[in-house]
């Protein structure tokens, strides 16, 4: 499924570098993690680090 940007500016200022990693993984062409959709962060965390791709919001055979 080809996954689409979203634009950072609509999220609060929190959460827009998340977008922005999100966005920039697949720009660069990388399927997404399933745990972190992309951002790198456990879900609902700001600072917790996605355990299944050790935050860099890219699909690893750790993805569930």
């Amino acid at each position: 499924m080809k996954e689409i940007l979203k634009d950072p500016n609509k999220y609060p200022m929190h959460m827009r570098m998340d977008i922005v990693k999100r966005n920039s993984n697949i720009t660069a062409g990388f399927e997404l993690c399933d745990n972190c959709d992309g951002t790198g962060n456990e879900l609902y965390s700001m600072y917790g680090k996605c355990p299944d791709c050790n935050g860099t919001g890219k699909k690893t055979e750790n993805s569930k």
